[in-house]
């Protein structure tokens, strides 16, 4: 039964993370395929040619597994991580892709890696921060002039399903993103919103000016 007191979560990652890629396409090819399509096609208009990608809370390594798949042209990767169970998986995967690297580290309290980076990508991440506005301030300080962000994750909504949602990532210390706060995430450029039969994502792109320092 679901009490008041939040789980401890990383020894839930340390079992997911064996099972994480078998059961990815629940939410790739049935929950939110529309979603998943329009995010590629995002990565695909902002990663420039031998371009350096970031990605917050890279988990297994499934971000770098769609950057691969759809050919886009990667310079240079690095996915960090609190879980050393899910970059484990990873490392395992792409051990031989010269081009990437996997970091642990905490998002909120550990500095991230040196920059700049023209494309910084997190996916199902920012529900489970406590302040996702002070990680996207830090990355902020390592994307590169004109380098967009691109962000998704699940927001608030009306539904019966986002309000089940809701509760249940209360009680594992996540919360959905309200849309009110991610507009005013530093270079809020466009957000477009998908409905699901739980709750909705959000595909989120910063834009950081050509000009700033």
């Amino acid at each position: 039964m679901l009490g008041a007191a939040p789980v401890e979560v990383r020894p839930l990652y340390r079992v997911f993370s064996r099972i994480y890629d078998s059961v990815a396409f629940l939410w790739r090819d049935w929950l939110y395929p529309d979603a998943q399509r329009a995010l590629e096609q995002v990565l695909a208009t902002y990663l420039p040619a031998s371009g350096r990608v970031l990605d917050l809370g890279c988990g297994t390594g499934l971000n770098l597994e769609r950057l691969l798949a759809l050919g886009l042209p990667l310079g240079s990767y690095v996915g960090v991580d609190l879980s050393e169970d899910m970059l484990h998986q990873a490392r395992a995967k792409f051990g031989d892709e010269a081009r990437a690297h996997f970091h642990q580290l905490n998002l909120l309290t550990d500095p991230l890696p040196e920059g700049p980076f023209d494309l910084i990508i997190s996916t199902w991440v920012f529900e489970h921060l406590p302040d996702p506005q002070q990680v996207v301030e830090k990355a902020w300080e390592r994307l590169r002039p004109d380098g967009h962000m691109v962000l998704f994750f699940e927001t608030t909504g009306d539904s019966w399903g986002s309000r089940a949602v809701s509760y249940v990532w209360r009680c594992f210390s996540a919360r959905l993103v309200p849309e009110a706060k991610a507009r005013r995430f530093p270079g809020f450029q466009s957000m477009v919103k998908f409905q699901a039969a739980l709750a909705p994502v959000a595909l989120v792109t910063l834009h950081k000016p050509a000009h700033a320092v």
